[in-house]
């Protein structure tokens, strides 16, 4: 089982939404369905899971953007122009 906590804000109390997830060490093997426990030396590749998080991350959010499942108010209202949004996602990467 995994979890993952939605925080929208950050210790400033500023816009800063981001993921706190627990993931198990193993997973389920495809070909049976079956659990499958991590080796005991297992240590997970940080630097790459924080690239891949962050373009699934960023890939999911866009499309809920464009679904109108998020939407911007107050002084985020900005991001609704295409360019300013584009410009604040390439500074996120």
């Amino acid at each position: 089982m995994s979890y993952a906590f939605l925080h929208t804000w950050g210790q400033n109390l500023l816009d800063h939404p981001h993921l706190h997830c627990i993931i198990p060490a193993g997973g389920l093997r495809t070909k049976d369905n079956r659990w499958k426990h991590c080796k005991n030396n297992f240590f997970a590749p940080v630097a790459v899971m924080q690239q891949v998080y962050r373009g699934k991350f960023m890939d999911y959010f866009k499309y809920a953007i464009r679904l109108k499942e998020i939407q911007f108010h107050g002084v985020l209202q900005q991001y609704e122009d295409p360019r300013k949004l584009a410009t604040y996602f390439d500074a996120l990467y």
